[in-house]
């Protein structure tokens, strides 16, 4: 019971800490990009929308296309779960999560059996197999790309699948809702969904321009989900999570 409550406690004081965090960059990628993204990272259509869980972990989505029969997919979970509990508080739906980083997996084994949330640790990726994860230096969430922020000497076996043989193994031919907060390989990903034209409704992915030493990598994929019926209705304060709908 003890060992139960000091976990609790731990999970409650990581989540304001990583929430504090986030609010504090976001306030500061606000006044940094504003010139350079707000030309590209805009709203270009308007639907009734929500913020779903916290400044961390948290997204906007359109909840008038959302039912408890939505199919809803939830990369990235790191130890923040709030979007999820959200979307199957408010809808009653089933989240079908994943996460292959050591840290998340722990996570997730702490928390009390939640009957709607599905979660595997598997990654996502634009193939199929076995491949080195690398881990992060401090905080959380690790990733496929080797990124400043990682410990570039220390990484793990995980298994990827793209999102097409996750949805075959799943018995899915469409996704109502999908969350991707992969940690740099959100780009790779977001090309192989459109160029195998998956049916996906909303997609509400973080981008991380910041890990990398180069112009904003968002601004070619956003373009394209454009060219392809896809429409921005959500943007967070800090330019980084984004949420594009196909109507």
């Amino acid at each position: 019971m003890v060992n139960s409550w000091l976990k609790k406690a731990k999970n409650e004081l990581l989540h304001i800490k990583l929430n504090f965090e986030s609010q504090q960059r976001k306030r500061r990628l606000q006044k940094e990009l504003f010139a350079e993204y707000n030309n590209v990272v805009k709203i270009d259509c308007e639907v009734s929308k929500k913020w779903y869980g916290n400044s961390y972990g948290g997204f906007f989505v359109a909840p008038d296309y959302i039912n408890k029969n939505s199919v809803v997919y939830s990369f990235g979970i790191g130890k923040d779960i709030s979007f999820d509990k959200k979307i199957m508080k408010n809808h009653g739906c089933q989240v079908f999560a994943y996460d292959p980083t050591p840290n998340s997996i722990a996570y997730v084994k702490t928390l009390n059996n939640i009957p709607l949330f599905d979660f595997h640790a598997i990654g996502l990726a634009d193939y199929n197999g076995d491949t080195e994860f690398f881990l992060p230096k401090i905080g959380v969430s690790g990733s496929l790309k080797n990124h400043q922020f990682l410990q570039n000497k220390e990484a793990v076996s995980v298994e990827v699948m793209t999102l097409d043989s996750i949805m075959q193994a799943n018995g899915h031919s469409s996704i109502d809702v999908l969350k991707i907060d992969i940690e740099g390989s959100e780009y790779a990903v977001l090309e192989d969904i459109l160029r195998k034209e998956l049916d996906v409704k909303q997609i509400c992915v973080e981008f991380h321009d910041r890990f990398f030493d180069e112009p904003p990598k968002s601004f070619e994929i956003i373009e394209k989900l454009r060219s392809t019926g896809y429409c921005i209705f959500g943007v967070s304060q800090g330019y980084e999570e984004v949420s594009f709908i196909k109507l």
